[in-house]
């Protein structure tokens, strides 16, 4: 399930003052109504009693340190719950959808922070008043993706940066163009226009923003430098609930165990999204690495046959919830 924290927060991390936020927008509001319609929300008690009511159309799960003492809705457009913790939140929102939105107060966020796979912030440019904050988002934990500008404030979308026991894996952005291009540069390969990689590059931001996962730039960890472009993604070429997993390293970094290493990642993140999706990998037979990969991770051959330019390819396939 995505589990996506939505807020509105000054430069000094403000978000209220535990009666009242302390920016208010109308493109703003009209947005987080339109964004979390039809998706459980998650919030404590203090913030459900500042909005002063259910909001139609959405599934209230309120967290309370005494959930019995929650006034629950009577409205069959505004159903609620009342839990004792984050946890049991996460539960009966996953139990109702694919997504859910937590929405404050400051504790809840804290709470929430490590089952959190997106940030969906507007930002203002100004401090603000109040003792509520939202929790310091740092570079070098969060990707900012998306940005979309306006007079007094910014819409903005950020997702994880992850780590593995070599790997730093970064969703990849139009920062990265570079070093895209230069990975996607090889003598196997017909040389590219510039254009054709700008393109690449938001077509994964796409993917980020409507899927919450896509590819990564991978770094290797020790030497901080790009290695490798990878990760899962859900293709529109296959059925729903199939995701593609691919990979492309530097002929430098092949060899050394980092595709398996960076797959393993990419299965865990999509794990935690979209538990019963299907994971298929296409593979040529003659690339015995990539077979290997494949197979370790516990995907299983479901299908050869010849491709359009006429060269043998197999498909691998396996549930994620069964892949190591």
């Amino acid at each position: 399930m995505r589990v996506i924290a939505i807020a509105v927060v000054g430069t000094n991390n403000v978000i209220g003052d535990g009666h009242d936020q302390p920016f208010k927008f109308r493109e703003d509001w009209d947005r987080f109504k339109a964004v979390t319609m039809g998706h459980p929300i998650i919030m404590g008690r203090h913030t459900q009693d500042a909005i002063g009511r259910y909001l139609p159309g959405r599934t209230t799960i309120v967290v309370s340190r005494d959930p019995e003492q929650v006034q629950l809705s009577t409205s069959d457009s505004a159903p609620s719950f009342a839990v004792g913790s984050i946890e049991m939140a996460l539960e009966v929102a996953e139990a109702l959808d694919d997504m859910c939105f937590v929405c404050g107060g400051g504790q809840v966020y804290r709470a929430a922070w490590d089952h959190l796979t997106e940030l969906d912030l507007t930002e203002v440019p100004q401090t603000a008043e109040g003792s509520i904050t939202f929790p310091d988002v740092a570079d070098d934990e969060w990707r900012l993706l998306s940005r979309e500008q306006r007079p007094e404030f910014a819409f903005t979308r950020r997702f994880p940066i992850l780590t593995t026991d070599r790997l730093t894996l970064v969703p990849v952005g139009p920062l990265d163009l570079d070093d895209w291009a230069r990975l996607y540069t090889a003598p196997d390969l017909p040389e590219v226009p510039i254009e054709r990689h700008q393109a690449g590059i938001a077509a994964n931001v796409e993917h980020w923003l409507s899927d919450g996962l896509g590819y990564w730039l991978v770094r290797d960890s020790l030497h901080d430098r790009p290695i490798g472009v990878g990760g899962v993604r859900r293709s529109k070429e296959l059925p729903d609930g199939v995701w593609s997993l691919y990979y492309r390293f530097a002929p430098e970094a092949q060899g050394q165990g980092y595709a398996e290493e960076m797959a393993r990642a990419g299965i865990g993140a999509l794990q935690l999204i979209e538990r019963e999706a299907e994971l298929r990998a296409s593979v040529r037979p003659e690339n015995l690495a990539s077979v290997a990969v494949a197979t370790s991770l516990g995907l299983t051959l479901v299908d050869e046959h010849v491709d359009g330019a006429g060269r043998a390819l197999q498909i691998f396939q396996g549930k994620v919830a069964d892949l190591a």
